[in-house]
């Protein structure tokens, strides 16, 4: 899971809290990776043996053009991808879910 916004209100929440349930489900054979970005505080993250921690190589900024195409390397290897912000990869070497958050601003 893209988690480079969770020091972000609203969609950081969501992170937070989504790393949080899924790391707290009961007899769920479940792992999850949680990609930051190299300085990014990682404080928040639950003590789980189902989550990992992954620095990106460099520094990926939210919105930028290595956001939508900077994954691929990144995700070799994985089942899914989640980008909790709208904003999700081009291209994906693996399935992939985004989350669209409010679409009032489209009204």
């Amino acid at each position: 899971m893209d988690a480079r916004m969770a020091g972000h209100s609203g969609i950081g929440r969501y992170v937070r809290c989504l790393a949080g349930a899924l790391a707290a489900l009961p007899d769920v054979d479940l792992s999850l990776t949680l990609f930051l970005n190299p300085d990014q505080d990682a404080s928040w993250v639950p003590v789980s043996p189902r989550l990992e921690v992954r620095r990106l190589p460099k520094q990926m900024k939210i919105f930028s053009f290595r956001e939508w195409t900077g994954w691929g390397d990144q995700l070799q290897g994985f089942d899914l991808f989640h980008a909790p912000n709208f904003n999700g990869p081009w291209s994906c070497p693996v399935p992939l879910v985004v989350t669209f958050h409010d679409a009032i601003y489209w009204r």
